[in-house]
């Protein structure tokens, strides 16, 4: 077996190391934000050591996923799933002080980071989400799947691909109908 450095790996890959540092500090300012907002920085901290496991782990299903496909650069769909199941098998928000609603904290930091993505993705605003019923059951089932089922990078991509089908086949419903 041939061994190379993860710095020959990502230079054979495409991925640069400013990429790897860039993707480790925005997720970094990201979970930051994520406790703040929610006001937990007592109880929550983040695992660096995790954080930047998850990273190495995502660049190395893209550059996996670059050769077997024989692409540049993976889509949207293959980036938001792959980056979602690696922040879920890496859990780097740590919990430092232990109460019951804190149980599955990375799940809902990676729902909500996979719902803002998405939702960014078709254009929703934070209105329409409010007033839309789908949006929210679809939201309580991604949390409750992120929670309790099995999950892949592939099912997490077959989600995003199915959530976008039905935004761009939701803007064609008035297509086709006779004009009055």
């Amino acid at each position: 077996m041939i061994e190379i450095t993860a710095e020959e790996f990502f230079k054979n890959s495409g991925v640069g190391l400013s990429d790897v540092m860039r993707t480790f500090v925005h997720f970094l300012k990201m979970m930051d934000n994520f406790i703040k907002e929610n006001k937990i920085d007592n109880d929550v901290l983040i695992n660096r050591h995790s954080l930047k496991e998850f990273v190495l782990d995502y660049y190395v299903d893209t550059a996996r996923i670059k050769e077997f496909h024989n692409i540049e650069t993976p889509s949207d769909e293959k980036k938001y799933a792959y980056e979602s199941y690696w922040l879920l098998r890496r859990k780097a928000l740590q919990i430092i002080k232990e109460k019951k609603k804190y149980e599955f904290l990375n799940e809902f930091f990676v729902s909500s980071y996979l719902l803002l993505a998405i939702s960014k993705k078709k254009e929703i605003d934070d209105n329409k989400k409010n007033k839309n019923e789908k949006w929210k059951k679809f939201r309580e089932l991604l949390f409750y799947n992120l929670k309790y089922r099995h999950l892949s990078q592939q099912s997490l991509e077959l989600m995003v691909e199915a959530f976008f089908c039905g935004c761009d086949f939701a803007g064609d419903s008035d297509k086709g109908k006779p004009k009055k």
